[in-house]
C-alpha cells in the first residue's frame, strides 16, 4: 500500500507554499475520515466479542486466552486511533482559523480539524458524462501532484477550499437545513448534497455544549423553553432537537462571520 502524501513529503513543494494552508486542511480532511473509520472498526469489534463471549460462555467454553487476544486486537486499535488524534491536534495548530475555534469551550481537535479539513482542503468534483479517469498505477502515487492524482478517483480536483456566499448556503453544507419543512436526511440511491462528516462533527459539538455546559448551553436552555412555548404537545426530545440544531446553526453563523481569519475560500 503505497505511504500517503503528506505535507511534508510532497513531490511539489512550490504548490504547497502557495497553498499550504489547503494542504494542511487537506491533511485534516483524511485523518478525521481516517479516525472516524477506525473508531467505528474497534466499537464494532469490541461489540461483536462480547456478543460471541456469552454465547462461549454459554457453551461452558474457555475463553480466557481469546480474551487476551481480542484484548490485544482492541488496544493496538485504540492506540491508532490516539495516533491520530495526535496528528489531528498537531496539524490544527498550523491552519489559521484555529485561532478562533481554540477558543471556542467543547470544539475540541476532532471537531475542528474536521470544519478545517471539510470546508478548507481539497474541492473535488465528478466527472461530467463521457469524460473518463485515466487509470495510473499505484507505485506512480508518489510523485503525483493532486491534479495529477484526481485522474484515479472518480472525481476531479478543481479548487482549494468552499465559498458560501449566504450562511444559509453553508448550513446546507453541514446537512442543517429543511426539505419540505422537514430536517434534511438521506435517502436510499440519491446522492446527498450535503456532508455527513461536517453533519456529525457539529452534533457532536452541540451535544459537548450542553454536557460540558459550553458557551452555547445557555442558548441551548432558552431555545428549549421557547420550542415548548410555541407549541404545548411538543415532546421534550422533540424540543431538544431543536434546540440542538439552533445552536449548530448559530456556531456555524459566528464561525463564518468571526472564525474565518481569510476571504478566501468562506
Amino acid at each position: 500500500m503505497p505511504e500517503r502524501t503528506t505535507l511534508f513529503n510532497a513531490p511539489y513543494p512550490i504548490l504547497i507554499m502557495n497553498n499550504q494552508r489547503h494542504f494542511i486542511a487537506e491533511q485534516l480532511r483524511q485523518l478525521t475520515r481516517l479516525y472516524i473509520q477506525t473508531q467505528k472498526f474497534r466499537i464494532r469489534n469490541s461489540n461483536l466479542w462480547t456478543r460471541r463471549r456469552i454465547d462461549l460462555a454459554m457453551a461452558r467454553y474457555d475463553t480466557e486466552s481469546n480474551d487476551a487476544r481480542q484484548k490485544e486486537m482492541i488496544d493496538s486499535i485504540r492506540t491508532r486511533e490516539e495516533n491520530i488524534t495526535k496528528e489531528i491536534k498537531n496539524l490544527v495548530k498550523l491552519h489559521p482559523w484555529n485561532k478562533w475555534l481554540s477558543g471556542v469551550k467543547g470544539c475540541g481537535p476532532y471537531i475542528s480539524g474536521t470544519l478545517i479539513g471539510e470546508l478548507d482542503g481539497f474541492v473535488y468534483k465528478p466527472f461530467e458524462k463521457g469524460e473518463k479517469s485515466d487509470k495510473i498505477e499505484s507505485e506512480e502515487y508518489q510523485t503525483m501532484s493532486p491534479s495529477e492524482y484526481q485522474k484515479t478517483l472518480k472525481s476531479k480536483f478543481s479548487g482549494y477550499g468552499r465559498s458560501f456566499d449566504k450562511t444559509s448556503n453553508l448550513w446546507h453544507y453541514c446537512g442543517y437545513h429543511v426539505v419540505d419543512g422537514k430536517a434534511a436526511k438521506p435517502k436510499k440511491g440519491q446522492l446527498s448534497d450535503w456532508n455527513k462528516y461536517l453533519k456529525q462533527a457539529l452534533y457532536q459539538f452541540a451535544e459537548t455544549q450542553v454536557k460540558l455546559s459550553g458557551p452555547y448551553r445557555k442558548l441551548y436552555d432558552n431555545r428549549k423553553v421557547y420550542e415548548v412555548k410555541r407549541n404545548k404537545e411538543i415532546s421534550k426530545m422533540h424540543a431538544h432537537k431543536r434546540a440542538m440544531r439552533y445552536i449548530i446553526k448559530k456556531f456555524l453563523s459566528d464561525f463564518r462571520y468571526e472564525g474565518i481569519t481569510s476571504k478566501v475560500s468562506m
